[in-house]
């Protein structure tokens, strides 16, 4: 909740989010915060917070909660696997992502994931979904073509 009032525009995402989505029990212990203007990273209430500077085309796919008059932004379930397939180095290691992918895969929305890759333009994370994909053996409808597109 306090990322917004430090930076704008601003969503959680990579391990923080991955976190947030219920993708891995560990805790990170420093927030990633997703913004299109540079700021410095800090401390504040104890909390460190890390702010990572992205190209505003890249800045979608945020889901925003609204609990007791305060918002929450963070990438959504989606955005937060390319996120981390981009930069694993922030999301807790390609380990973290392939153990993500095989909690999340099956609730995964794979139509707006595939709407996220073409917009997002390709390249390693097209590469690197693809693998862990193929390697985690998940069990999805359409799985042959979305592998082979």
């Amino acid at each position: 909740m306090i990322a917004p009032y430090l930076v704008k525009p601003a969503a959680v995402a990579y391990w923080s989010a991955i976190h947030y989505w219920n993708m891995t029990e560990q805790i990170p212990r420093t927030t990633f915060v997703q913004t299109t203007v540079r700021k410095r990273s800090m401390t504040l209430l104890g909390q460190d917070f890390r702010f990572i500077t992205i190209q505003p085309e890249r800045f979608f796919g945020i889901y925003e909660k609204v609990s007791e008059d305060r918002r929450v932004m963070v990438t959504d379930r989606e955005k937060t696997m390319l996120d981390a397939a981009a930069r694993p180095d922030l999301s807790g290691g390609i380990v973290q992502l392939f153990l993500a992918l095989k909690t999340v895969g099956p609730d995964l929305d794979w139509d707006k994931l595939d709407t996220y890759l073409e917009k997002w333009g390709g390249g390693t994370v097209v590469k690197r979904l693809g693998y862990l994909l193929e390697e985690s053996s998940l069990v999805l409808p359409g799985i042959e073509q979305r592998l082979a597109k």
